[in-house]
């Protein structure tokens, strides 16, 4: 008898701590952000004048979802990120970006490429909740608002 009560205590005390580690949200591996900026400084402006090799910007930017996420809703200020981007050439650019969110942080560097209108940079590292994530940052702008849909895609 007393073994069959240890053994229900044991499996209720298993079945608890299962529901406790399932009852953590697992890493989020897509994230919807609008970007809107704060602050844009031109640190090195190569000639010509306009975009061109050589240029770096480091800019500061506000971040909101752009769907419900991280327990908030649509429109809710959830973070930031500050960077620099250095021209290479007419569209090639490398980034060094970190970007603070609920429960953790994201880098972002390397190369950029565009597709179809959109800047994709590496995420590099995260920390946190973030912790060991890769994969992309997808950047396209937002007509008519100044701001920028910024699309991460992670991988843990």
């Amino acid at each position: 008898m007393i073994a069959l009560v240890l053994l229900v205590s044991l499996g209720s005390d298993a079945a608890a701590s299962r529901e406790d580690v399932g009852a953590q949200a697992a890493p989020p591996k897509v994230i919807r952000l609008v970007s809107t900026n704060l602050s844009f400084r031109m640190v090195v402006d190569k000639a010509p004048a306009g975009a061109s090799p050589g240029d770096t910007i480091e800019t500061t930017n506000v971040l909101s979802n752009a769907i419900a996420q991280f327990g908030l809703g649509k429109g809710a200020v959830v973070g930031s990120d500050a960077g620099r981007t250095t021209n290479l050439d007419a569209a090639p650019m490398t980034v060094n970006i970190l970007v603070r969110l609920p429960k953790g942080t994201l880098r972002v560097r390397g190369r950029s490429r565009t597709v179809s209108g959109a800047r994709i940079a590496p995420v590099v590292a995260g920390t946190g909740q973030f912790k060991g994530a890769t994969g992309t940052l997808t950047v396209t702008t937002i007509p008519h608002t100044g701001d920028s849909s910024n699309v991460y895609r992670l991988r843990y």
